[in-house]
């Protein structure tokens, strides 16, 4: 193969061949030499030959001179060939980096079941549970141990758990197959765990076409990594797919060759280290949900044994295990006492805060700490994190033992979830339910807190060193001159001050301005935010650093100032025994030997100051993360605590530092100004109509008008004031520092961080999740990403400072009533943990309730308040071959301590086409009061009992000072992509009739079309409607829109879409324009639609809904003769015939509908007669060719029977085509 270089980490040989020209730039590096090849080859013996002429597309193989075929690979790069040691033989790598070898190793069966079994550390509970673990098996070990448990538990039922990430083929070997994993050449005792699953297939199809290029269509396969020898090579034919098996085929064949039982089959995708998705723990608790009885303890029938596998059978099979025997447990009982363990990580703060949030938190680590005692043999979760708590051990081991600690909590808070939604069948899937508790991820992100257990004594042996808090161009703002301390700064109209760390002479200078003639400040309360100890040494200050990383400051987390100072105190004491410390005072300069002779705490140097002149507190913030609500809690009882914020002008002067005096700074000045602001009144700025404009691109994102922080708005009493009061507090503290470039505006605008974000938190419906959090939370990317980082912070900042300044408004907490931290724990402020979702995704996901044994999807609950009908009314989709059970409906409600149960209705709501999957259902309870969650039960003929557990969702309040508005339009869930131009016309010719609000139900729109809805944001709301997830639920297969069957399942769908816009918005608008995006209802005399529908309402007081005929427009009747521009779509195709009785259209009204179906009212039943177009007015629905709608012998007649322009659009032309014009050029779909 030509010359070879070796790779100095594995000692692997390496080549690259390629068929290029000569001439082809080829880039290299060190470890690979490239070389070139002739497309022809021979035997030994040089007389069979295989010539290969190139065709672009296959290779045409001329073999022996007498067969001709092709061979379709997928090579495009240059192929990579290694050898695993130097007596090996080289081949071609998969992907150019991976050799295939073999899964299971000698080392691995730690419980020797491989010999007997073929499947490694198989293994049961310790319990009288039928649950089971393995490491990988063989194709036959895998009937071997279905066939053990079998007939260990006498059961035929058998739930098969595969819970591998990383792909895995199986080589055929008589009647067994071996599994072969993917390792790197670099790491081939690593398991490959970060190429998804799916790839199996493609993997296998290049290892089949990697053969092909050999003579014997054979490749390489190693059964060890160590100590090799030329046996352990293994070249294998793999010429078919029969040769080698995908994970799934060598599984699945149990599901469907099984004589004795049923076997299912799922894999789940755990990672090798840390907890589960939440979607996969949903995937995992859906089995279940399917299994008769499952639910029911009084049942004789058994539970399904239960086995997972993973590689070894340790970590990732133990913790499904443990999973799993928590769930029995919840249905057979736990212990009655369990035995006391102490372990050291009982005392991790975050375990304790855990169990302090998590209901009967206590309880559910009992649970958990006994079932980890019953599946520890190979695997022990408690002691694989105690690792983390470990100072002496290697970074990637504590890294590893964190990722345990991790699992540990997930476990914690899974066992949480068993507890609430058990009973209720899962009626909440677990990814919802963690997203509602707003205290669980922020404690998950936490868990690191090694450097509380960090002695100050790490100095003495250079594990720490000391960094001075000053360098060369740390004071931007020049503040040294006359403070001694860098970036001091006053909030102007406030007396709130920021500054970076002070020393004892600057400290003296400040309390000396503060109070001098200039500021004439009664006290100086100095308030220290830092997270990481800092003591004075000879008149400088220094913090402790790595001194491996000397730019990353070494914070404790979740400190208290107590614990800081304890830790300064002892760090103060160790410099002053130490002989000498090392001390960097220039990070680019190389560290010295030190001695000090005067070293003193951040609190000894205030304590020298007259406590009449000086108040010191010690406040530990995280820096780049929106504060805890203690945090909150702490500057606001400080402040409560002195009087003179009441009595005193001018009042004590309250001065902020942290290390540069920026980022934690300028958050405690804001939450400083609102708590004065609320004492002493907000100064001009903060009323509506006094805002400062800003003229940067992107302005309305810089002020946080993403959705999350609107919907925060409208669930907040006077949210847009409140959001208007924060605005300006973080506007006047930003400006405080725009020379220190703090004000990242400009930054932001210039680095296109506003376009990630503004797809980030609008167009992104990715569901929330922990690695989702995680991901956002770490800053540690290339500029952009970091700048995307820092912003979504300071947006949870905004929206935690908007919901502490409703606190202090609305519940009287300024006077000390309560705390914001008890105050969030107690109500639903923040509803839906808004600001989790901030960080996550939007919060406008809308998700199905299911009780798969009557095939029901549940959508939503509504309190319907109205005065004539004061129910409860429950929406939701179900199978046509489920709609024959006999099923009695119980709305079972909590009002005050009692219990309440309700029999409830079902309505069937038909539509076309009445042969399709399912129909749209509505259970009516009728409730006396309002209620906040509803147990919906529902009883079969059989006595079969489902419970589902939804919140009661609740019409939205009207603007108090404007009231209930006239019309607003409710668009079915809409998917795919429309023309903008059209969407622009479409809005602006329907605001021209009236319409005040648009309600857009989105379903998997376009980025165009968002586009456009976004520049609208006050105009439309968009809600996430994700319909075609339900509809391959119930259909059981691929969605096809085109198939007429899912075609009206899409029906039903638009019928919950229209439903929730209704009873979401009853409140705030009369009357609810039903149409579509090409559709527009306009009235035959005048400009306004609004006169005409409550001149109908007024003639006829009880009709819920009035119908207008429709007129079609179709390209085929032609343009229009006048000049019309082509961004006018709906004014160029104005040609219609007359209004007929085909789809009309209806508008409805909010007092009197009680269900929609389609277009238009079906509850109440009306009189369906249409509106006399003539004197009221019409559809206008536009359909392009008219082939595409109707049949040709109908689109014949309708042409036919004569088409002119139709003045009622055309009288909008003039009005519309401005405003169409500037909206498209500064959307740039148009030029200026």
């Amino acid at each position: 193969m030509g010359s070879a270089a070796s790779s100095p980490e594995s000692g692997l040989t390496i080549e690259k061949t390629t068929d290029r020209p000569l001439s082809s730039n080829i880039s290299t590096n060190s470890n690979r030499n490239v070389h070139l090849t002739k497309p022809k080859s021979f035997d030994n013996d040089g007389k069979n030959t295989t010539l290969i002429r190139t065709s672009q597309v296959a290779p045409i193989v001329i073999k022996n001179c007498r067969e001709e075929f092709q061979h379709v690979t997928d090579f495009k790069e240059p192929l990579v060939f290694a050898k695993i040691a130097d007596n090996l033989n080289e081949h071609a790598l998969i992907k150019n980096l991976y050799f295939m070898v073999r899964d299971i190793q000698d080392n691995i069966d730690e419980c020797d079941t491989m010999k007997e079994l073929l499947s490694p550390n198989f293994l049961k509970v310790d319990l009288d549970y039928p649950i089971y673990s393995s490491g990988q098996p063989t194709k036959q070990g895998l009937r071997k141990i279905l066939n053990h448990i079998r007939k260990d538990n006498n059961l035929d039922d058998l739930l098969l758990i595969n819970l591998r990430t990383e792909p895995i083929l199986f080589l055929k070997n008589g009647k067994d197959a071996i599994p072969y994993s993917m390792r790197r050449f670099d790491k081939p005792t690593d398991c490959l765990s970060y190429l998804s699953v799916d790839d199996e297939h493609s993997i296998r199809k290049e290892v089949i076409d990697l053969a092909s290029l050999r003579e014997d269509n054979t490749f390489f396969f190693y059964d060890k990594t160590t100590d090799l020898e030329k046996s352990h090579q293994k070249v294998s034919r793999v010429a078919y797919e029969d040769d080698l098996y995908t994970t799934d085929e060598i599984y699945a064949d149990h599901t469907f060759n099984n004589k004795r039982g049923q076997v299912r089959y799922i894999r789940l995708a755990f990672p090798v280290i840390g907890f589960p998705k939440e979607s996969s723990i949903d995937s995992f608790l859906d089995i279940f949900r399917t299994i008769p009885n499952f639910f029911d303890a009084s049942s004789s029938s058994k539970s399904p044994a239960i086995l997972f596998t993973c590689w070894t059978g340790s970590d990732r099979s133990t913790l499904g295990k443990i999973l799993a025997v928590l769930l029995i447990s919840h249905k057979t009982g736990f212990p009655l006492k369990f035995p006391k363990e102490k372990t050291s990580n009982d005392n991790y703060w975050h375990i304790q805060q855990l169990v302090d949030v998590l209901p009967n938190g206590q309880r559910v680590k009992d649970e958990v700490d006994w079932a980890l005692g019953t599946c520890s043999k190979l695997y022990n979760l408690k002691n694989a994190a105690e690792a983390a708590s470990t100072l002496n051990t290697s970074e990637e081991a504590i890294n590893i033992a964190l990722y345990h600690l991790e699992r540990y909590l997930f476990v914690l808070i899974f066992n949480a979830y068993l507890h609430s939604q058990y009973r209720w069948q899962f009626g909440e899937s677990f990814s919802r339910w963690t997203r509602r508790q707003s205290r669980l991820y922020e404690i998950l992100n936490s868990i690191d807190i090694r450097e509380k257990l960090v002695p100050p004594t790490v100095i003495e042996n250079h594990k720490r060193v000391l960094l001075s808090d000053n360098y060369i161009g740390l004071d931007v703002l020049g503040a040294e001159g006359e403070f001694f301390t860098p970036n001091v700064r006053k909030l102007q109209r406030f007396p709130i001050y920021g500054s970076g760390q002070c020393t004892h002479k600057g400290l003296k200078q400040i309390i000396s301005i503060l109070k001098g003639d200039k500021y004439k400040h009664p006290k100086v309360l100095l308030i220290n935010l830092r997270e990481d100890p800092i003591v004075e040494c000879d008149g400088k200050t220094y913090s402790w650093r790595n001194p491996e990383n000397l730019h990353e400051p070494v914070d404790i987390k979740n400190s208290t100032g107590t614990f800081m100072e304890e830790i300064e105190m002892s760090l103060k004491k160790t410099i002053e025994q130490a002989k000498t410390v090392r001390v960097v005072d220039d990070i680019k300069k190389p560290s010295l030997e030190k001695t000090f002779a005067d070293v003193k705490t951040p609190r000894q140097v205030a304590e020298m100051f007259s406590r009449d002149d000086l108040a010191y507190y010690r406040a530990p913030i995280r820096d780049y993360c929106s504060p805890r609500e203690q945090d909150f809690d702490f500057l606001l009882t400080t402040v409560n605590s002195h009087e003179e914020f009441s009595t005193d002008e001018d009042g004590p002067a309250v001065v902020l530092q942290c290390r540069t005096g920026k980022g934690r700074t300028t958050t405690a000045m804001a939450i400083t100004c609102l708590i004065v602001c609320h004492k002493r009144g907000f100064p001009y700025g903060t009323k509506p109509g006094e805002e400062e404009r800003v003229s940067i691109p992107w302005a309305h994102l810089t002020k946080g008008n993403y959705k999350v922080v609107q919907e925060l708005l409208r669930k907040i009493p006077n949210g847009h004031q409140m959001k208007r009061e924060v605005d300006f507090v973080l506007d006047s503290c930003s400006d405080t520092m725009t020379p220190m470039h703090y004000h990242m505006r400009e930054v932001a605008a210039k680095s296109g961080v506003y376009d990630i974000l503004d797809n980030l938190m609008i167009n992104d419906y990715e569901t929330p999740t922990w690695d989702n959090f995680k991901i956002m939370q770490c800053t540690k990317f290339d500029r952009k990403r970091k700048i995307l980082g820092l912003f979504v912070k300071l947006m949870m900042k905004r929206l935690k400072l908007i919901a502490f300044l409703t606190t202090l408004t609305v519940t009287g907490v300024i006077v000390g009533i309560s705390t914001f931290n008890n105050i969030l724990s107690t109500t639903s402020l923040l509803n839906q943990n808004l600001i989790t979702k901030l960080i996550m995704g939007t919060s406008d996901r809308r998700v199905m309730h299911v009780v798969k044994p009557l095939n029901l999807y549940f959508h939503a609950a509504f309190f319907d308040d109205r005065e004539n009908f004061r129910r409860l009314r429950i929406f939701g989709i179900q199978r046509k071959d489920s709609l024959y059970l006999e099923v009695n409906y119980y709305c079972i409600l909590e009002v005050g301590q009692e219990e309440s149960r309700v029999q409830g209705k079902r309505f069937v709501i038909e539509t076309w086409p009445a042969w399709g999957l399912a129909y749209s259902v509505e259970v009516e309870c009728n409730i006396t009061q309002e209620v906040d969650k509803v147990q919906l039960e529902m009883v079969t003929e059989t006595s079969e009992v489902y419970v589902v557990q939804m919140p009661i969702e609740k019409a939205e309040k009207p603007d108090p000072a404007e009231g209930q508005k006239d019309l607003a339009v409710c668009i079915k869930c809409l998917h795919g992509e429309f023309p903008p131009e059209r969407l622009v016309e479409w809005i602006e010719t329907l605001k021209a009739v009236g319409v005040e609000k648009f309600f857009i139900y989105d379903s998997g729109l376009h980025v165009s079309s968002r586009y456009v809805f976004d520049y609208y944001q006050k105009d439309i709301e968009v809600t996430y409607f994700p319909f075609t997830n339900a509809l391959m639920r119930i259909s059981e297969f691929s969605y096809n829109p085109d198939n007429v069957e899912n075609y009206s399942l899409m029906q039903h769908l638009y019928i919950l879409s229209l439903n929730d816009c209704l009873y979401r918005h009853y409140k705030q608008y009369k009357f609810f324009m039903i149409i579509d995006l090409d559709e527009m209802i306009l009235p035959t005399e005048g400009l306004s639609i609004v006169d005409v529908v409550k001149r109908l309402a007024h003639e006829d007081k009880k009709n819920p809904g009035f119908l207008f005929p429709t007129s079609w427009h179709f390209e085929d009747m032609g343009p229009v003769n006048d000049d019309v521009p082509n961004y006018l779509y709906f004014q160029k195709y104005a040609k219609s015939g007359s209004p007929i009785d085909n789809q009309p259209k209806s508008i409805v009204s909010s007092h009197l509908a009680e269900l929609i179906q389609w277009h238009c009212v079906v509850k109440p039943i009306i009189k369906n007669n249409l509106v006399p177009w003539k004197n009221y007015g019409y559809t206008h629905h536009y359909r392009g060719n008219c082939t595409k709608k109707f049949d040709a012998a109908t689109c014949s007649d309708m042409l036919r029977t004569g088409f002119e322009k139709d003045l009622t659009i055309v009288k909008y032309k003039q009005l519309i085509a401005h405003s169409v014009k500037h909206v498209l050029q500064q959307l740039q779909f148009i030029d200026s």
